[in-house]
């Protein structure tokens, strides 16, 4: 008598809750078990739960990650880096993925601090989606002025683009 006294007050007092013992429930037989089907069996089946779905639709409208100095240009972005001792610049569209690029052919330009001239270099396609290579290898120290130039068509003489930054990479 005096724990249900007890338990009145401290449920009386906000400091317990009263609950009613419920039975257990009855454990799934074996037979039910084997059939019933598991989610491997419904994966190799073909069915897709929405889940998946909803990963694959995350997964299409998560940003990426540019790789290198970044560039904003009209419908998206450039990323422009030194790979294996070679310049390497990508075409990314507004969320951050690599695309196919709208340009034809890029020329770089740089002044080294031990030369009067500066070292020019043209990338051509290659290297994956987007990504335009050189064939030139760039010497340290990479700290220097970088002026690109991007060009549409076969025509030298009308550059479509200009760019300019401080790179260091």
């Amino acid at each position: 008598m005096k724990i249900t006294t007890l338990t009145g007050l401290l449920v009386g007092f906000g400091w317990a809750q009263l609950t009613t013992a419920q039975p257990p429930a009855p454990a799934p037989s074996t037979e039910a078990k084997k059939s019933a089907p598991t989610a491997d069996a419904k994966a190799k089946a073909g069915t897709s739960t929405p889940v998946k779905k909803d990963e694959k639709q995350k997964k299409a409208d998560e940003i990426g990650k540019i790789e290198g100095m970044t560039l904003a240009r009209g419908p998206g972005f450039i990323g422009v880096q030194i790979v294996n001792g070679v310049f390497k610049l990508t075409a990314y569209n507004a969320k951050k993925k690599p695309v196919a690029a709208d340009f034809t052919r890029v020329v770089l330009r740089w002044n080294m601090p031990s030369q009067k001239l500066p070292e020019r270099t043209q990338l051509l396609p290659g290297g994956g989606l987007g990504a335009f290579t050189s064939e030139k290898i760039v010497r340290p120290p990479h700290s220097f002025r970088l002026s690109i130039t991007l060009f549409n068509g076969d025509s030298d003489t009308a550059p479509s683009e200009n760019f300019s930054l401080d790179f260091s990479g």
